[in-house]
C-alpha cells in the first residue's frame, strides 16, 4: 500500500569508474490513500461548522471536551499538509508523524454511543488507584530484570552486547 521514492545516484567504483545505481529514499502512502483523507477531513471540517452555527450555545459547544477532541484531530490534518509542503525538507521531522497520530484521538468519540465504552471509562476512573499502583510494580520489575540483563551481560565478555545501558536492557 506504499509507493517507494526512488532516486538515481552516481557512485564511484573499486577501479575508480563511475556508475550510478537506484536507492529507495522512502516509502510514501498510495495517491488514492491521500484523497481519501481529504475528502475526510473535508466532512469532518463541514461538520463541525455545521455543529457549531447550529448549536444554540456557542461557548458551551467550544469548551465541550468531544469538541475539542474535534478540533485537535481536523486542525493536526491541516497543520501535517503546512508542514509536510513547507517543513518536508527537514530532517527527522518526527512532528509530523505526532500530528498523524494525533488524528486518532477521534475514536475517543465513540464513548458517547457505546454504553459499554461509558462503563470501561468509569470503571477506570473508580479504580485508578489500584492501576496506578499496578502500573508501578510493573515498571519497576522491568527496571529490575532490565538491570538484572544488562549486568549478566557485562560479566560475560561478549562483542556482539547490545546491552550498552539499562535503558537499553528495558527492551531487548
Amino acid at each position: 500500500m506504499r509507493v517507494p521514492v526512488i532516486r538515481n545516484v552516481t557512485v564511484t567504483t573499486a577501479n575508480q569508474s563511475q556508475s550510478w545505481a537506484l536507492d529507495k529514499v522512502q516509502t510514501n502512502a498510495h495517491i488514492a490513500f491521500f484523497y481519501i483523507e481529504c475528502v475526510c477531513n473535508a466532512w469532518f471540517t463541514l461538520e463541525i461548522l455545521v455543529r457549531f452555527i447550529s448549536s444554540p450555545n456557542k461557548c458551551e459547544f467550544v469548551k465541550s471536551s468531544v469538541n475539542i477532541i474535534d478540533y485537535i484531530a481536523t486542525m493536526s490534518f491541516y497543520i501535517d499538509l503546512i508542514l509536510q509542503k513547507y517543513a518536508s525538507h527537514v530532517e527527522n521531522a518526527d512532528i509530523l508523524e505526532f500530528f498523524s497520530i494525533i488524528r486518532i484521538m477521534r475514536l475517543f468519540k465513540l464513548t458517547r454511543h457505546s454504553s459499554g465504552l461509558k462503563i470501561l471509562i468509569q470503571t477506570f476512573r473508580a479504580s485508578a488507584k489500584e492501576l496506578t499502583l499496578l502500573v508501578f510494580f510493573l515498571v519497576l520489575g522491568i527496571v529490575i530484570f532490565a538491570s538484572l540483563v544488562y549486568y549478566a551481560e557485562r560479566i560475560q565478555t561478549n562483542p556482539h552486547n547490545d546491552f550498552n545501558s539499562i535503558p537499553l536492557g528495558l527492551w531487548p
